[in-house]
C-alpha cells in the first residue's frame, strides 16, 4: 500500500461531463490541462511519504494529505432545454487539496476534507444564468445528501460515521451582473462558497 500512496500522478488532458438529475438536467463540463498529484504534509509542501502521514497512536488513526496542482481548468454549465451556457472558470489555475483520516488497524476511511482553491475567478451573470447556477447547486446538494444504498454483500458497518467536507476557496474574484442594476467587485478576499457535510466524525484531533 505504501507504494501506491507514494506514487506521483500526472494527467495531461482530461474532460469530465456530469449530468444532474434535476428539472433542467444540467450538464457540468470540466476541462483540465496539465495536472500533477503528489503526497504532501499538512502545510501542503511536497515531502517524502513518511512525512505526509500523521499518526495518532492513542486514537489509532492516520491522516494523509494529497495535493493536486492544476495548470488550467475550465468549468461550464449547460442547460439542454434552453441552450444557455454559463462559464464558471476559463483556463484558470487551481489546486485540489485532500485530507483523509483512516483507522490504523482496519484501514477504513472515517473522514475527509476536500478543498478546491482558485487563484482568481471573474464571473459575469444575468438572471437566466444565475438561476441555472442556483438550480445546479441545489441539485448537487440533494445528490450529496442522498443516502447511498448499502451493498448486501458488503461487511457489516462499523461504529465509525463517515464525515466529509467540501469547500471552494477563491483568493481573488470579481462578479458582474449585466442587468445594470447591480455590480459587485471584490478583490483579495478569501471566500468559501459551498460546504456539504455528512455523518458526525470530523477531522479534528
Amino acid at each position: 500500500m505504501d507504494i501506491l500512496y507514494n506514487l506521483t500522478y500526472e494527467v495531461k488532458d482530461l474532460t469530465l461531463l456530469i449530468h444532474t438529475k434535476s428539472n433542467r438536467n444540467t450538464v457540468i463540463r470540466f476541462n483540465v490541462h496539465n495536472t500533477r498529484i503528489e503526497s504532501v504534509d499538512s502545510l501542503w509542501r511536497v515531502v517524502d511519504l513518511a512525512k505526509s502521514r500523521d499518526i495518532d497512536a492513542e486514537k489509532q488513526t492516520e491522516t494523509m494529505y494529497k495535493l493536486t496542482r492544476i495548470q488550467s481548468i475550465s468549468i461550464s454549465l449547460s442547460d439542454p432545454r434552453t441552450g444557455i451556457d454559463t462559464v464558471l472558470a476559463d483556463h484558470a489555475p487551481a489546486q485540489y487539496r485532500q485530507t483523509s483520516k483512516s483507522h490504523l488497524v482496519s484501514g477504513e476511511l472515517i473522514a475527509s476534507k476536500n478543498e478546491f482553491v482558485f487563484e482568481r475567478l471573474d464571473m459575469v451573470w444575468d438572471a437566466a444564468r444565475w438561476r441555472l447556477l442556483t438550480d445546479t447547486f441545489a441539485s448537487l446538494g440533494a445528490c450529496f445528501a442522498r443516502p447511498v444504498p448499502r451493498d448486501p454483500t458488503a461487511p457489516a458497518p462499523t461504529a465509525y460515521d463517515y464525515h466529509t467536507v467540501y469547500e471552494i476557496v477563491i483568493a481573488e474574484w470579481s462578479m458582474v451582473f449585466d442587468t445594470g442594476s447591480l455590480t459587485s467587485t471584490q478583490r483579495r478576499t478569501k471566500s468559501r462558497r459551498r460546504r456539504a457535510r455528512t455523518g458526525s466524525a470530523g477531522l479534528a484531533s
